[in-house]
């Protein structure tokens, strides 16, 4: 997988930006969790695949904080969790729900190739990558911040991004490359939310530790 570098990482740059105006957008139209009060079911299954090992965990597009808290408190606190957004109203949103359910959280306003990170045990994004014009860029930006043997997580849309063929990142491809550069796969499992054939249906999650 490819990174980006000159006009299109400055290109990416801005739609980072738009990305999180737009959510500002949204959020500013209630106060109610757009995309409900609970957390993703992929987030259960990685808490199954934490364990002892485990210290710091950072969620890529955080959202209003549903699944990081839901981590935190799966994990009985032991986890020291970052979340980043690019959405100001999101960032807030989730800062205000990890400190109602008693969360220790480092939250912070910007995207995954934010520089001062660090590495963590464990990394998780829960449907981010349709919002990337070029998602094998993120996965790059993503895995940087992966410590060595840490876990990864990934759940997508598998067919959102039929429409920009080039900006597509396959199923086969992703795990191939992950696989096929030391990762040991642990879990990998799709989902037909609606049973037909939307853009949105088919989801996937996969998990895999980096060699």
């Amino acid at each position: 997988m490819q990174r980006l570098g000159g006009r299109s990482e400055i290109r990416s740059k801005a739609k980072t930006k738009e990305i999180g105006l737009a959510y500002d957008l949204i959020y500013s139209l209630g106060s109610a969790p757009v995309f409900g009060p609970r957390h993703r079911p992929e987030a259960e299954e990685l808490i199954r695949h934490i364990d002892e090992r485990h210290r710091t965990l950072l969620d890529v597009g955080c959202g209003e904080g549903q699944n990081l808290v839901f981590l935190a408190r799966g994990t009985n606190g032991t986890l020291s969790i970052t979340g980043i957004d690019p959405s100001r109203i999101a960032i807030s949103r989730a800062a205000k729900r990890a400190r109602e359910n008693g969360v220790t959280a480092t939250l912070i306003r910007g995207d995954s190739r934010h520089k001062r990170l660090g590495t963590f045990d464990v990394v998780a994004s829960f449907f981010v990558m349709h919002h990337i014009p070029h998602p094998e860029a993120f996965v790059c930006n993503i895995v940087d911040h992966l410590s060595p043997g840490g876990l990864l997580a990934l759940a997508y849309y598998l067919n959102a991004h039929a429409k920009r063929e080039s900006a597509v990142v396959k199923e086969a491809d992703l795990r191939s490359h992950l696989l096929g550069n030391g990762w040991e796969e642990l879990h990998y499992a799709e989902r037909n939310l609606a049973g037909g054939n939307n853009a949105y249906d088919m989801t996937a999650l996969l998990i895999a530790r980096r060699g």
